[in-house]
């Protein structure tokens, strides 16, 4: 009987999908299920030849010792996208893991690239003294680089690039990449071939629209309430009438374009401005909060170019005036919930992107209301003191990108951990990306929850 009852040898070698496999408290899987591990059997042999089980996770990275007794080596279990794979593989491995953020940092660099081509109109000494042409189309040829990069995204893990363009935080980050396209338009390709700016910005702002009505549809169904994250995909169309503006679109097609992108921006922002006052811990506990300073200093700088449209050609002056009084209000808020949050920014993240475009809009709005409106000495040195900040705070995000994205992109390297109110949370590596911040985990109804 008890021979009977003895549960049959296992062959060496062989595998086993345990029924009832460990729990090694990664958490619940779409808040219903514990994650179950496939296990397999080692090959190491006991000392009179009978095969010894050791139960080992299928993925992740998991240090096995071996023959510790006799001191042997140590091996690095490794993730299935890991370096045992080919070099092709690998490359797709880490394209798949490159963030949406990277389209926000381009539109970082390109928000710069303007504050450099107006900066002449702030003082024309200091424009020729630091050759601002030559630093303008710089920086609007470098951020080619990471949209470039982010089209090998889509064009070779599309599996990754769907689950960016079905899941509202990646998309709203998304959103900057044909916002970016339209401007490095203004900025390049309407010096070399209009046709070529012309057909590039027209295709952008049709991909815009087309992610705007995506966008709608993911946070109408997941029931999402406003977040400075909605700006990008909902009011960033405004960049389109600047686009316009230089392509030769006719000027009541472009004061259109900016009036509808005006009435979402006032429509959304009261109550995304109450709730990043009044619920720190749940509203943009990110980098993302810094999004709040974006949209009506936006819609200020397009005013601007656009020819400053208004009913009343004299009261343009005190239209450009609530402008920018508006815009500095938003950016005095977003300064307080920056400070509020401060905590959430002692770790380098992608939505550190954040901090880059707002912040050259409000430089930009300051500019152009500096050169428009006479607004004296004290505006004089206010944009000044902004530009060289903006310029500081735009490098430094460059600079920690390119040191921390090969992390994030490595298949090998576990995901960080992130915050929930103060509280840590882990997770696998298969279920979620390194990028995913802390706000999108906690408003996102589809990702993972926290062991409790």
């Amino acid at each position: 009987q008890a021979q009977a009852a003895s549960p049959e040898p296992v062959r060496r070698d062989q595998p086993v999908d345990l029924s009832c496999s460990a729990d090694l408290g990664f958490g619940k899987v779409c808040g219903h299920e514990r994650l179950r591990e496939s296990m397999t059997i080692s090959k190491e042999p006991l000392s009179d030849g009978d095969p010894v089980s050791r139960e080992l996770p299928s993925r992740g990275p998991l240090a096995v010792s071996r023959d510790e007794e006799s001191g042997g080596e140590v091996d690095q279990a490794r993730a299935l996208s890991g370096k045992a794979a080919s070099p092709i593989a690998g490359l797709c491995a880490r394209l798949a893991r490159v963030p949406p953020n990277v389209n926000g940092l381009a539109l970082g660099f390109l928000g710069l690239a303007g504050i450099w081509e107006d900066l002449p109109k702030l003082s024309p000494e200091l424009a020729e003294a630091t050759h601002a042409e030559f630093v303008h189309l710089a920086m609007a040829a470098f951020c080619l680089a990471p949209l470039c990069l982010y089209i090998a995204k889509a064009a070779f893990c599309r599996e990754a690039f769907m689950q960016d363009l079905t899941t509202a935080h990646p998309l709203g980050s998304l959103a900057t990449a044909p916002m970016s396209w339209c401007l490095v338009s203004v900025q390049l390709f309407t010096r070399w071939d209009p046709i070529v700016a012309h057909c590039v910005i027209t295709v952008a702002l049709v991909a815009h629209v087309c992610l705007k009505v995506q966008f709608f549809r993911l946070v109408w169904v997941g029931g999402l309430r406003p977040e400075p994250f909605w700006f990008p995909p909902m009011a960033g169309t405004a960049v389109y009438a600047i686009g316009g503006a230089h392509i030769g679109w006719s000027p009541e097609l472009n004061t259109a374009i900016w009036a509808i992108a005006t009435s979402i921006t006032f429509f959304l922002l009261p109550s995304v401005a109450l709730r990043i006052s009044l619920e720190p811990g749940h509203a943009a506990p990110d980098p993302t909060v810094a999004i709040l300073a974006a949209p009506v200093a936006l819609m200020c700088v397009t005013w601007h170019i656009v020819g400053r449209p208004i009913p009343m050609e004299s009261e343009a002056p005190h239209a450009g005036m609530v402008f920018f009084i508006i815009s500095n209000i938003c950016f005095l808020q977003t300064l307080a919930a920056i400070v509020q949050r401060r905590q959430h920014f002692l770790t380098f993240v992608p939505p550190f992107t954040a901090l880059t475009f707002p912040l050259s809009s409000v430089v930009r709005t300051a500019m152009l209301s500096c050169a428009d409106l006479d607004l004296g000495d004290a505006a004089f040195w206010y944009a000044l003191f902004l530009f060289v900040w903006n310029n500081l705070i735009t490098g430094g995000v460059c600079i920690g990108y390119f040191i921390f994205m090969p992390r994030w992109t490595d298949p090998c390297q576990a995901p960080p951990a992130t915050l929930d109110n103060g509280r840590s949370r882990t997770f696998t590596v298969d279920d979620v990306p390194p990028y995913a911040s802390e706000r999108g985990l906690g408003n996102e109804k589809a990702l993972l929850r926290p062991v409790e």
